[in-house]
């Protein structure tokens, strides 16, 4: 039986289940019909599928993020995030607090040199900024002023499933003057392990620390809990090796002090969420591609695929069935 989040490991048995071909993941890849490697494939295969699936079935709303980028006032084209697939929408940010933000349109690029004629920057009229994808860039018109916030909502892109994760932490374990200073706590699957003041390390030096602090409590006979992470430091940069049995990994830090960038998956995830038991798409596809390779009948497998992309695309639309998306005024005034 599926269940709501699962890991590799999880999908890849019960795949195995529903094919009649389970096989200890210790046996060799020469001893099996079908390797491991061709179970990840075709599992992360169906992943994707099942992730456009949802996203297209009005399922941008599950796995929908946010981000934000400071204009610079000169420049008229931002970086989005690396795991930039879809743009649900973009706001400006006029105040702190809540409903400081308003929402910017899109421009046709027919429209790209509407503002071109002005020769300069507009300054009081940020509101009437207009924003346009140019490739995994955010493309602004007119040029906003610097020091603008843009904050911009999107679908991710899925990462796929990998039995061990690779999470880097960036090398900004310093404050501008080169040290490390602030707090930071790092927490993996649960067990939270506080990174305290090295206001006399570089940030060289206090990587270095933190990575042997991480694999002390957390490592294959850690003080804090034994978790099997291992944690190595390369000038200034901290990359941990995470297995599917840990579940989370979170990351908190002072804001006062750029003391570690937040985590950044250099290769895969290690858990997928499918909701409502959607992963049984996953592993029944899984399935039929092992017993496609062996020439067996797959129809039982395609008939229940059938049934469950029907019922995907009737639930998935609806998250909110009682306040279904409609048209939106988003300037009304309550008079009607």
């Amino acid at each position: 039986m599926t269940q709501p989040v699962m890991t590799l490991q999880e999908i890849r048995l019960a795949a195995q289940e529903r094919a009649d071909m389970v096989t200890a993941d210790t046996v060799a890849d020469a001893d099996r019909f079908v390797t491991v490697a061709e179970w990840n494939r075709w599992i992360n295969g169906s992943l994707f599928a099942l992730y456009d699936r949802l996203v297209a079935a009005y399922g941008t709303d599950y796995y929908a993020t946010s981000a934000s980028l400071t204009t610079d006032g000169t420049s008229d084209t931002f970086a989005l995030e690396a795991d930039f697939y879809k743009l649900l929408g973009v706001d400006l940010v006029v105040s702190t607090g809540a409903n400081g933000s308003i929402r910017l349109h899109p421009f046709t690029f027919g429209e790209r040199n509407r503002f071109s004629p002005l020769g300069s920057v507009i300054t009081d009229r940020d509101a009437a900024v207009k924003y346009r994808l140019k490739g995994n860039y955010l493309w602004l018109t007119p040029r906003c002023s610097g020091g603008r916030t843009i904050t911009y909502h999107y679908v991710p892109l899925m990462a796929p499933l990998v039995d061990v994760a690779t999470i880097t932490l960036g090398d900004e374990w310093g404050d501008a003057a080169g040290t490390v200073s602030g707090d930071a706590t790092l927490t993996f699957g649960g067990n939270s392990l506080s990174i305290g003041v090295w206001s006399a390390l570089s940030p060289t030096a206090a990587a270095t620390s933190i990575a042997a602090s991480i694999v002390t409590e957390f490592g294959t006979s850690g003080a804090t809990a034994v978790l099997g992470i291992t944690a190595t430091a390369t000038l200034g940069v901290i990359t941990l090796t995470i297995p599917s049995t840990v579940r989370s990994v979170a990351f908190s830090s002072d804001t006062e002090y750029a003391v570690c960038s937040t985590p950044r998956i250099a290769y895969g995830s290690t858990s997928f969420d499918g909701f409502s038991g959607w992963l049984d798409y996953v592993v029944l596809d899984a399935a039929r591609k092992a017993l496609q390779k062996g020439e067996q009948d797959t129809s039982e497998l395609v008939a229940e695929l059938r049934g469950l992309e029907a019922r995907i695309s009737a639930l998935a639309q609806q998250r909110d069935p009682g306040s279904p998306a409609t048209v939106s005024d988003v300037y009304d005034d309550g008079a009607y």
